[in-house]
């Protein structure tokens, strides 16, 4: 469960703003992005607000505790959340193509190493985003 939310927040910002986000942190658009993204996921229910807190703090200790960080792995781990939390087969396949997507296009910006320290303090940041919506 820790990197439902991370999912959802790389997806939101390459599909709205068709960029790595990872490369653009400090972009204003791309805080947009994840604010309201993480608000269309909890839609105002409290019990999901809570358990993204919960995923929010169980990836920022994954991201600080963890030697090596790749986006294959948290695109992997997503998938495997993912496909526990959504019922309806239309939804489960646009959220699988937009991870998907999402995963190639980081990739190709960021390659398949492990995230450099200052892609895991943006990553951070963008946990912060997230946090300051819930």
């Amino acid at each position: 469960m820790k990197t439902l939310i991370l999912s959802i927040c790389i997806a939101a910002a390459v599909a709205i703003s068709g960029c790595s986000l990872l490369d653009t942190v400090a972009k204003d658009e791309n805080k947009l992005a994840v604010q309201y993204a993480t608000l269309k996921v909890i839609d105002g229910d409290t019990q999901k607000a809570e358990q993204l807190k919960g995923w929010i703090t169980e990836a920022r200790n994954y991201v600080d505790t963890s030697a090596e960080v790749t986006v294959s792995y948290l695109a992997d781990e997503a998938r495997v959340r993912i496909s526990g939390k959504i019922s309806d087969p239309a939804d489960m396949l646009l959220a699988m193509a937009i991870l998907n997507e999402a995963e190639r296009r980081i990739g190709e910006r960021l390659g398949k190493g492990p995230l450099k320290e200052e892609q895991r303090v943006k990553l951070l940041t963008v946990f912060d985003w997230i946090e300051s919506v819930l």
